[in-house]
């Protein structure tokens, strides 16, 4: 009997392209498939037409997320509850190739890989930029590989739907992923992909077709892209640093990193570019918190932009003992406001530790804050030279 191949379909609002999607995927020539579509709190017609599809095919499962949860999650969904040998992805507003999986699986028992990559198709225009090679890290330098030739040169492609991956590698690849690191996944996954396979196939033939549509994470405005990929920069080097390739690929981060801000800079047109130069290390511990921050230098107008777009938690002050006053509209408090506010944690805005243990003191001393735990400093990591923390 054929392997089953599990095909991961994350739908959020989708209504216009999604029966197209689906369609492509029930009529490849390989047809031992189970068709994971995971709703992903649709507010428009998908949650309907997907469950049509459900009475049509008893191929196809219909997972329902009540809320709208985000790509990893419904991706982590799909994972979770497949049960093929092999797991591919596809975008619910993508369509794919008849032949798609049936020549996908065939490279990869072929040359007994652990995935394989293929080309993608845009307006109808191949899209391929490497020649056909068989990857085995028996042979070659898996830190030097990585560096080379996807953070610098970026022969490969990161997205996800363009490759048929073995179960076992693409879950424990995937499934450590922060939920909430949508932009940029598809890069942290490949990484993780690259550092626990023994051998990966490359091949030149493209059957997926991509559509570019205005409203993707392309598009977001340059405030929220350099704050995106600071996070992401700051996650891949957590990648390196836990499997010991920190220092081979650090040089070839810290450039991909800032070709993506360049990049960034470049095609944002619609406002002028704000430019940032310190972030706070580590803005997930923030989560779901009320935050105090201490000053309003340059640091403290970084920090307040970053913190105030990840939207994650409560800015309840912004505090400083000699600029209070208006910045931006923004009010700026003396830190005595501390004493009348709510908050879990003071954020030290400075980017040197002996002023950070001098506002930490003082705070103590006048009982502004009582408690030493909830006054937090990191040395601000500096985003426009990020090799030197």
């Amino acid at each position: 009997m054929p392997d089953l191949i599990s095909v991961i379909v994350p739908v959020y609002n989708a209504s216009e392209y999604v029966s197209q999607c689906i369609d492509s995927i029930l009529i490849q020539s390989y047809q031992e498939l189970e068709i994971l579509l995971i709703d992903d709190g649709s507010t428009d017609n998908s949650l309907q037409i997907c469950k049509a599809y459900c009475r049509r095919d008893p191929r196809v499962q219909l997972i329902q997320h009540v809320k709208n949860r985000g790509l990893v999650s419904a991706r982590k969904t799909g994972l979770q509850a497949s049960r093929g040998k092999y797991i591919g992805f596809v975008d619910a507003d993508d369509y794919i190739e008849p032949e798609m999986f049936k020549r996908l699986i065939y490279a990869i028992e072929k040359y007994d890989v652990d995935f394989v990559h293929s080309g993608f198709i845009v307006e109808g225009e191949n899209i391929c930029h490497y020649e056909e090679n068989l990857v085995d890290f028996q042979f070659e330098s898996r830190g030097k590989y990585i560096a080379e030739n996807i953070l610098r040169n970026q022969t490969m492609t990161f997205s996800l739907w363009s490759k048929l991956f073995r179960a076992d590698l693409i879950k424990d690849a995937y499934l450590s992923l922060n939920d909430e690191q949508s932009y940029g996944e598809d890069l942290l996954c490949l990484c993780n992909c690259m550092i626990l396979c023994n051998r990966f196939y490359m091949m030149r033939d493209a059957f997926y077709h991509y559509r570019v549509y205005d409203g993707s994470m392309s598009h977001l405005n340059w405030l929220n892209i350099c704050f995106q990929e600071s996070r992401l920069y700051e996650y891949i080097t957590r990648i390196f640093r836990k499997n010991d390739l920190l220092k081979t690929c650090e040089n070839d981060a810290a450039y991909h990193y800032k070709s993506r801000i360049l990049e960034a800079m470049m095609q944002d047109k619609a406002s002028g570019a704000i430019i940032l130069n310190y972030c706070f290390p580590g803005i997930e511990k923030l989560k779901n918190k009320r935050i105090a921050i201490y000053g309003s230098g340059r640091v403290g107008k970084n920090f307040y932009y970053q913190i105030s777009s990840y939207g994650q938690c409560e800015i309840t002050a912004w505090v400083d003992r000699d600029n209070h006053g208006i910045f931006n509209l923004i009010r700026i408090d003396k830190p005595e406001k501390l004493k009348e506010i709510p908050y879990e944690l003071i954020i030290l805005a400075v980017n040197k530790e002996e002023v950070a243990d001098e506002i930490r003191n003082t705070l103590l001393h006048q009982d502004i804050c009582k408690d030493t735990q909830k006054i937090v400093w990191e040395k601000p990591l500096h985003i426009n030279n990020p090799l030197h923390v």
